[in-house]
């Protein structure tokens, strides 16, 4: 089936855009109700309610909610059957020709963003400010009857959980298990993946692919059925895209949407160590973006009472006239909040006794004519970050060069999420520094918080996910808990991840804590609840037990492939 309307398509391709979406011929007048609803989508606590509210009863989204609310999870009406009955009502409203097919597969890419926006985005549909119960106390009982609510305790009871981890398990990987509205990930999943209902359209790869590199995100190591699946499907499109998608458009638009698929792809390349792949494909998309970008030097001074110039590393740019005209908005009737509602730490907040300067005071003026980046050209940076930290190692010079790069892309924020990404990249980079550490946790411990603040508005917040690899929050909160143990904050880690539900983590901060009953108390605990293969890995390497591994090998019916690496670990060290 060929495709006769471009906006279909070509709005999918870096993102869900709603805006360009509305404009399509295929989709019914009730469904651009919800696209508005969806582009408006508050970040309060009556965000479900107001997505919910006056529904339109002739979508596609109100058959599948009512579906997913009213099913009787029971022994017998377990994952696999409710899986099912999505997929016949999808079929079933197919052959009724009562909904498009383009309006039900934007239907099933919207219930992954509802996700993403839980799990990544922000914020929480669940999340509630104390100030709120008594600001708002009045119409609490929207919060509390959400929609969203019944959902999750639907679907969060032990066997149905239990289900779904095993539908995400893959290559012996756990998923993480403790994200709320895992299940919309779960239908998105099911519908696109398992089902051949969407084939006609060339974007369907695409979202295949990215399907696959989240959910091989909320696993801990990479696995190799989703590197295949993944790269497939980007060769797919690739193949598909250029010719029947973006056609119509003219060269600059057509270079700056290749070059972002190109730093999508980059992050891709780079889950799986194909280090040179991602570099190659960094260095294409800067060419498409036309930015000139070289490290080099010049004079100027990095503290408060210094006496002398000293050479400092620095990135020149020439950033292309025509990237830079490129608008934030995608429409001039669309608001979005200001992007600056990030809140960047500085070191005078923390201790005005530092003697560091928050910039470098340069005593030259060369490079006077250096271009400002453009949030396109940030993308790049982001990527090339990610690109410096995961291929080289971990060195003086090297943390020099990355804190360049980062000095010049955070001199202005254009964008909530890019922003963000680069203030995460700036924070791991001053972690080792006595003189910055303190400033390094307080602005990841900001930008966890953000997750849950009340600005910017949902769709403002994700324009650019793909191209930015935007980490899931219970991801960026393990880091945050992990760089406290690495200063020696063990138990406030431990907080953290208990917090999280990584037991795995609360036993091994116990442990070096030395805390080891605890420890042990604390892993009975949580075998008596549920045995997992996890926690045995890590009772034998904190016990030196090789029974414990066996044991995880035999819980997981052999497919826990941590505790055979565990166990060759053991072996190894006995030189065995």
């Amino acid at each position: 089936m060929e495709n006769k309307n471009c906006n279909f398509e070509k709005s999918l391709i870096l993102y869900f855009d709603a805006n360009l979406l509305s404009k399509s011929d295929n989709l019914s007048k009730d469904f651009k109700v919800i696209l508005e609803k969806f582009e408006n989508l508050t970040a309060d606590i009556y965000s479900s309610h107001n997505f919910f509210n006056n529904f339109p009863e002739n979508t596609f989204l109100f058959h599948i909610f009512n579906l997913i609310v009213d099913y009787n999870i029971t022994k017998t009406n377990n994952l696999a059957s409710f899986l099912k009955a999505t997929t016949n009502l999808i079929e079933d409203l197919l052959s009724k020709k009562q909904f498009t097919t383009e309006e039900i597969f934007i239907s099933i890419i919207l219930l992954l963003h509802l996700y993403l926006k839980e799990s990544i985005f922000g914020p929480s549909f669940f999340f509630l400010k104390e100030t709120e119960k008594v600001d708002l106390k009045d119409d609490i009982h929207l919060f509390d009857n959400s929609k969203f609510k019944s959902i999750h305790q639907k679907f969060s009871c032990e066997d149905i959980k239990n289900e779904i981890i095993d539908y995400l398990t893959i290559g012996g990987e756990i998923p993480y298990n403790h994200s709320k509205l895992t299940i919309f990930f779960v239908i998105t999943h099911n519908a696109l993946m398992n089902t051949k209902l969407f084939d006609m359209f060339s974007i369907l790869p695409l979202w295949k692919a990215r399907i696959g590199f989240l959910h091989n995100k909320l696993v801990k190591e990479p696995v190799n059925d989703l590197k295949e699946l993944i790269f497939t499907n980007m060769e797919l499109f690739k193949k598909e895209h250029k010719n029947k998608i973006l056609s119509n458009e003219n060269e600059e638009t057509r270079q700056k949407i290749s070059s972002l698929l190109k730093i999508e792809e980059s992050y891709y390349a780079l889950r799986f160590y194909r280090y040179k792949e991602s570099e190659e494909l960094l260095e294409s998309a800067r060419e498409e973006l036309k930015l000139k970008i070289e490290l080099t030097g010049r004079l100027g001074r990095l503290t408060k009472y210094q006496e002398f110039d000293s050479a400092i590393l620095v990135v020149d740019t020439k950033s292309s006239t025509l990237t830079n005209k490129v608008e934030v908005k995608t429409d001039d009737n669309l608001e979005f909040e200001d992007p600056n509602e990030v809140k960047k730490v500085l070191l005078d907040d923390l201790d005005k006794q530092n003697p560091l300067l928050e910039k470098p005071n340069f005593t030259d003026d060369k490079f006077l004519n250096s271009t400002e980046l453009s949030v396109h050209d940030q993308l790049y940076v982001c990527g090339l970050l990610n690109l410096l930290r995961k291929s080289y190692p971990d060195e003086d010079l090297l943390r020099s060069i990355i804190n360049a790069y980062i000095s010049k892309s955070i001199e202005k924020s254009l964008d909530w999420l890019v922003y963000s990404r680069l203030l995460i990249f700036k924070s791991f980079n001053e972690d080792k520094r006595t003189k910055t550490v303190e400033r390094s946790l307080v602005q990841i411990q900001s930008i966890c918080e953000q997750f849950n603040d009340r600005k910017p508005n949902t769709y403002a917040r994700f324009k650019f996910y793909f191209s930015t690899d935007y980490p899931y929050i219970w991801e960026l909160k393990k880091q945050y808990a992990q760089m406290y143990m690495q200063f020696g904050a063990v138990l406030t880690a431990f907080e953290i991840f208990k917090e999280l539900e990584m037991n795995e983590e609360c036993i091994q901060c116990l442990y070096v804590a030395g805390k080891n009953e605890a420890a042990l108390e604390f892993a009975n605990t949580m075998l008596k609840k549920k045995e997992e293969p996890g926690i045995y890995c890590v009772l034998g390497e904190i016990q030196n037990n090789v029974e414990h591994f066996f044991k995880a090998i035999e819980i997981s019916n052999g497919s826990y492939t941590r505790a055979y690496r565990c166990l060759g670990r053991f072996y190894f060290l006995l030189k065995e």
